[in-house]
């Protein structure tokens, strides 16, 4: 017996809006096309409730995967910000190098009885400066394409959890309508 002395068939069929009459009476409207009906609505309700809970759960993946997907964007960049840093640090020695070489080099010219302010003397100190700011450009341009591609690595993962994510959501969503 259920709640306030019912049987199964009369809870079942209240549940869905049946009324049934009392076992005790006349003609009784509880009959096999009837309780066939409520457990078709009862099987209804049941299936509405397992979308409910797959659609909620594929939802929170989909939210799952994007907090991920954030992550690995924060640290690409972080990984980016650090491959810049890192030249930066690179081009100040590639300077000081080169400055280095200047200063070997002219007392190189001046001990070999070379003026270091005319001729051919200006013409190799400015060569060297000119090397030497060269490389400091590759090293420049290099870290700008790593850090640059760090980024679009991690803005294309972030993208495809996205797209991913919401692409199995409403393909849930989808399969589970009528």
């Amino acid at each position: 017996m259920c709640v306030g002395g019912a049987t199964p068939v009369q809870a079942a069929t209240a549940a869905v809006g049946i009324a049934a009459a009392p076992a005790t009476g006349g003609g009784s409207l509880i009959t096999l096309g009837n309780v066939l009906t409520a457990a078709s609505a009862i099987s209804t309700v049941v299936q509405t409730i397992g979308v409910i809970r797959q659609s909620r759960a594929a939802s929170g993946q989909a939210t799952f995967k994007a907090g991920i997907a954030n992550n690995n964007a924060i640290i690409a960049e972080n990984n980016a910000q650090a491959v810049l840093q890192t030249a930066e640090a690179d081009a100040q020695d590639k300077r000081r190098e080169t400055r280095q070489r200047i200063g070997l080099q002219r007392a190189q010219l001046a001990a070999a009885g070379f003026s270091v302010s005319e001729g051919s003397s200006i013409d190799i100190l400015s060569d060297t400066a000119a090397l030497g700011e060269l490389d400091v450009l590759r090293i420049e341009s290099d870290a700008q394409n790593k850090a640059d591609n760090f980024r679009k690595a991690g803005n294309i993962n972030a993208a495809s959890s996205l797209i991913s994510g919401a692409s199995k959501t409403g393909t849930t969503f989808l399969a589970t309508r009528p």
